[in-house]
């Protein structure tokens, strides 16, 4: 499991080295394709998660709330930009894994 997450993190990887210019690829990178190897890496990483039983969405909201919460509170925050705590079932409401 964990070498198909690694997999899938160096294809995403070599997409991005294609886009940016560091690494002329053998065939034109696209938005599309970074598109398609993140989706497949996010996949592994649920599949890893829910196999050591890993609530990831609530670990997830706990991660980006806890981001979130420096920059509603800081002074220096856009005025008139209004950023919101997210809840459980707001990030990924239609995932259900089996």
């Amino acid at each position: 499991m964990v070498t198909d997450l690694l997999e899938e993190a160096g294809e995403v990887a070599a997409v991005v080295k294609g886009l940016e210019g560091f690494k002329p690829p053998e065939k034109p990178k696209t938005k599309e394709m970074l598109a398609t190897e993140l989706s497949d890496l996010l996949y592994m990483v649920f599949v890893l998660a829910e196999h050591y039983g890993i609530n990831l969405e609530e670990v997830f909201l706990q991660t980006v709330n806890a981001k979130l919460k420096p920059r509603i509170n800081s002074s220096s925050y856009r005025k008139g930009v209004s950023l919101h705590l997210f809840q459980p079932s707001q990030a990924f409401p239609h995932l259900i894994l089996t």
